[in-house]
Parts: C-alpha cells; sequence; structure tokens
C-alpha cells in the first residue's frame, strides 16, 4: 500500500472502462458503455441481435475482457487525488489486508 500514493501522483493508475451492454448479432459485437449509448445503439440492432446486460468484469469471459480491454481502442480512465489523506483511507478499506472492511462496504454499496 505505501507505493499507491506516488504511483497515483506520477499517474501511473488507471481503471479500464468496461462495456456494461454486450450486442452481439452473428459474429459481430459491439459494446455500449452507458445506459444512454445504449438506448442509441439499441435503434439500429436488429430483433435477431442478442443484448447482455453485464455486472461488472466477472461476468466477461476471457475473449470479450480481451477485446474490449487489452486493445488500442480501450478507455483508460486515470486514478488523481483529490484529497490524498481521503484517497489513501479509501485504498486501505478497498485493497487492505482486512476482509471484513471490504465486505461491509460492499453490503453499504447493495
Amino acid at each position: 500500500m505505501e507505493f499507491y500514493p506516488e504511483l497515483i501522483r506520477s499517474e501511473k493508475v488507471f481503471i479500464a472502462k468496461t462495456p456494461l451492454f454486450i450486442i452481439k448479432n452473428g459474429n459481430k459485437k459491439t459494446f455500449a458503455y452507458s445506459h444512454e449509448e445504449m438506448n442509441k445503439l439499441r435503434k439500429s440492432v436488429p430483433k435477431s441481435a442478442t443484448i447482455s446486460y453485464l455486472k461488472g468484469l466477472g461476468e466477461l469471459n476471457p475473449k470479450i475482457l480481451a477485446d474490449c480491454i487489452l486493445t488500442e481502442k480501450r478507455e483508460l480512465i486515470p486514478i488523481t487525488m483529490e484529497d490524498e489523506e481521503s484517497t489513501i483511507q479509501k485504498l486501505e478499506e478497498y485493497m487492505g489486508i482486512d476482509a471484513t472492511v471490504r465486505r461491509e462496504l460492499a453490503k453499504g454499496e447493495l
């Protein structure tokens, strides 16, 4: 944990933006990253297409994960620290050794 603040200050930590929806039409896959984007795409999607809603990274199979994260098309959002003390505390909560803290945080998010 001690290295995270410096990595963030150096702009070396990112969130990889993942799709909320996958539209499959035959062999073609289209990703939508927001409800708004999905609503726009829905107008042009044939009825035979399959639309899947994804809740997170855990629902992406390795091939689709590679298609949307490990390509030049990926979108990376840099992590910044507005309030360093608060950011370090959140890092400890979400990534620290104590799993009970994460469980309680997850319960509060649901």
